[in-house]
């Protein structure tokens, strides 16, 4: 024969995860709520959610600076860049002193291939 046992009400069954201050309609008393975002906890009272802490401690120093990667793979080549505008003609230079002699040979390519210079 079967035998039922009654264990009564069961209050505060529950943790309900928000993110922000849960609203009234939310749970029933003795339940309890953690803001996801903010990390305060929540306890449901008869006078509504009253928050009991917070899980958030402040802010802590700045870490150690961590180790360097490894380099990366080299990037594909880029394409070629645009042809720039063309510069500003040079000044004249200086003429150049004048041969030993003020001779000037002239210059002529033999049936061989060979220079050949010519002083008159």
């Amino acid at each position: 024969m079967a035998q039922t046992i009654d264990l009564g009400k069961i209050v505060g069954s529950q943790m309900h995860n928000v993110t922000a201050a849960p609203g009234a309609s939310l749970g029933i008393v003795g339940d309890w709520a953690l803001d996801t975002v903010a990390g305060d906890i929540y306890e449901k009272t008869d006078s509504g959610w009253t928050k009991r802490g917070t899980l958030k401690g402040p802010k802590g120093d700045t870490g150690a600076k961590g180790d360097t990667g490894a380099a990366g793979a080299q990037g594909p080549k880029g394409d070629t860049g645009l042809t720039g505008a063309k510069g500003e003609k040079g000044d004249t230079g200086t003429p150049g002193a004048a041969g030993a002699d003020g001779k000037t040979p002239s210059l002529a390519i033999d049936d061989n291939g060979h220079l050949i210079a010519t002083y008159e």
